[in-house]
């Protein structure tokens, strides 16, 4: 069975980005955001491959994006690693940065991400 684990920067970045959305739309579109997020993150959970991958020049591991189910503008990035502890292909995803599609990636993500 696939499980999700959610890095201590992408947990921020959710909240950030739901603080934001709230301030900007009401509290109500904060919290759709949250419930989003969720529902995505089940969504990868089942189909952990959906993500396209995304070339990064500064980052040597394998990252895709995949889009946050109703806020189409926000983008889950994330890597897959293999389960060694069973035979059956299980996955770990591993959700690294929340984050608005019209950042600057190259720049935020630079010496982000390493090979564990």
């Amino acid at each position: 069975m696939n499980q999700l684990r959610i890095n201590v920067k992408a947990d921020l970045d959710i909240d950030a980005e739901a603080s934001f959305i709230a301030e900007k739309f009401g509290i109500e579109r904060g919290v759709q955001f949250y419930d989003a997020c969720e529902t995505t993150f089940n969504q990868l959970l089942t189909y952990p491959k959906i993500g396209k991958v995304r070339e990064f020049s500064n980052i040597s591991i394998e990252v895709r994006r995949w889009q946050v189910k109703g806020f189409a503008e926000y983008l889950i990035f994330y890597r897959l690693l293999a389960d060694g502890q069973s035979d059956d292909q299980s996955l770990t995803i591993e959700v690294l940065r929340i984050v608005h599609g019209a950042r600057d990636l190259e720049v935020l993500f630079q010496g982000e991400f390493s090979v564990e």
